[in-house]
This record gives structure tokens, C-alpha cells and sequence, in this order.
């Protein structure tokens, strides 16, 4: 409601751009105007080959609109191929869920290491290229935090995110949330992925705020994927345990299970075939 995304194209390069446009309103006040250049200056902090790339912002000099030009990804969103897979009832493969998992959980990792927060974790924010290379998009709600300083982009006592994906903590308090809760909300998104539908879909604004408070789990998956391995159950209860301190610390903790789990995997398969006479 704030504005619109236009393709843009470069007329020396001809290389193409989305160019992401706040138009000028009297209901738009200076604090989100302000909100808006602090997004992308904050993305511009952040540099990922899976996070969407701010190159410039600023405002025109004839109409005064805010804009900043960033990469344009062709490929749709993650929130429209869940709506394929569900009217299709074809849920994410272990393999593929993870496979746009690994690169978004990187990209979670080089924003924390600038200090940023991002608050907004969903479908929508998750992007495709052509080729199907998962991208985070959206720093418009995160959070930047230096030395001693906390920047927040958005007013006091406001809740801040999509409710459905949010961690908990960030229900009660969106301006004290750190990495965990991104990943809390990642956690929500790969359940969603596996299970084809979200965990929190029918649940109220202040239905999600009394699980908050009282520090309910979300439903468990095998509900509708019985047969998922225990390390992928496990990994979801950690990713989205209501408890901060009970999940992974940091993106790159998350990305070393999942490593373990994998080096696992291959050390029982070579064993399998040492024992089938395969490798002799």
C-alpha cells in the first residue's frame, strides 16, 4: 500500500533491475518515509549471493518519490508454489525442502554478522530465479543493531511481523527479538514446505498471542507426514521451540546439524554397501 516494484533496465547496460518506488501521499508520514531509506540502507549492509541486493537509494528529483534499486528475481515467490503444491496436494520432499532451506538459512547468517534482524521471515519473502535458486527478500520490518545503539524502524509498541510465521517473543516484544526468532520463523516456513499447509493458518491474531504467552508448541508434523525422519523432526522442534534458549543459537548452528546429519547419512550408506559386498 506504501507504493509499487517496477522492472527497471539499465539503457546502457540493458541489465534489469526491480526498482521499488514509495510513492507520495498525505497519509505517508515521515516516519515511514524515513523507514523506508533505513530498509535499504540496511540492505545495502548486507551482501549474500541468496539475499536480494540493494545497489542505490534516494528520491527522484522531479516528483520527490523515495525509491532504491535492487535485484530482480523472475522467478516467483515460495508463498505462490506452496498454493501450487497444495492444490496439487504435492508437499516438499525432504531433499528439496531443504535444498531452499540451506541457502536462506546462509543468507540469515551474513545478516546477523551485520547485525541485522529481519523480523519478517515468510513465504512471500523468499524468491526464485529462473533456474529455481532460493533469495530473501524484505528488510523493510528488521532490525539493525550496533555497539550500543538500537535503530527500530517502526514505532514504539507496535507488533512487528506476520503473526502466523512469528516467534513468540516476538508476539509479546518485536523490538528485543534476536537471529533466534528469524530462525523460529524459518522453522514455520519449512513445516509448511513438508506439511503443505502452515501450522498457525487457522489460528486468530489473539489466538497466537495466548500460545505466546503460554508458551504452546506448534502442532507436530507427523500429524500429516508420519513418515519423516527423526533428524528432520528433531530439527523442526529445535527450529521452532517457544523457548529462545532452547533452539539453535545461530543460523550457522542450524546449518552444522543439518551438515552432521548428512555426514551421517553417507557414513551408514558406505556401510550399507561394504555390507551388500558393493565396495569390496
Amino acid at each position: 500500500g506504501m507504493g509499487a516494484v517496477y522492472l527497471a533496465r539499465d539503457p546502457e547496460t540493458g541489465e534489469e533491475y526491480a526498482a521499488k518506488v514509495m510513492l507520495e501521499s498525505p497519509l505517508f508520514r515521515d516516519d515511514l518515509k524515513r523507514r523506508f531509506i533505513r530498509e535499504a540502507e540496511i540492505a545495502m549492509k548486507v551482501v549474500h549471493p541468496n539475499l536480494v541486493r540493494v545497489y542505490d537509494v534516494g528520491r527522484d528529483p522531479e516528483t520527490g518519490y523515495a525509491y532504491m534499486i535492487m535485484d530482480f528475481v523472475s522467478g516467483g515467490d515460495l508463498h505462490d508454489e506452496l498454493g501450487r503444491r497444495l492444490i496439487e496436494r504435492r508437499p516438499y520432499s525432504v531433499k528439496a525442502a531443504l535444498a531452499v532451506l540451506r541457502p536462506i538459512l546462509g543468507a540469515l547468517s551474513a545478516a546477523w554478522a551485520a547485525g541485522v534482524v529481519h523480523r519478517d521471515i515468510k513465504p512471500d519473502n523468499i524468491l526464485f530465479d529462473e533456474v529455481g535458486n532460493p533469495y530473501l527478500t524484505d528488510l523493510g520490518v528488521a532490525k539493525l543493531s550496533d555497539d550500543q545503539t538500537l535503530t527500530r524502524l517502526t514505532m514504539s509498541n507496535v507488533v512487528v511481523g506476520t503473526p502466523a510465521y512469528m516467534a513468540p517473543e516476538q508476539m509479546t516484544d518485536s523490538h528485543k527479538v534476536d537471529v533466534r526468532a528469524d530462525l523460529y520463523s524459518l522453522g514455520i516456513v519449512l513445516w509448511e514446505m513438508l506439511a503443505g499447509e502452515c501450522p498457525n493458518a487457522e489460528l486468530s491474531a489473539s489466538e497466537l498471542m495466548a500460545r505466546a504467552i503460554k508458551g504452546t508448541r506448534i502442532r507436530d508434523i507427523r500429524t500429516l507426514r508420519p513418515k519423516l525422519p527423526q533428524h528432520v523432526i528433531r530439527f523442526l522442534r529445535k527450529m521452532t521451540d517457544p523457548k529462545p534458549e532452547r533452539r539453535f543459537a545461530t543460523p550457522d548452528e542450524a546449518l552444522a546439524y543439518l551438515d552432521e546429519w548428512r555426514k551421517r547419512e553417507e557414513r551408514a550408506f558406505r556401510l550399507f554397501l561394504a555390507g551388500t559386498g558393493v565396495l569390496t
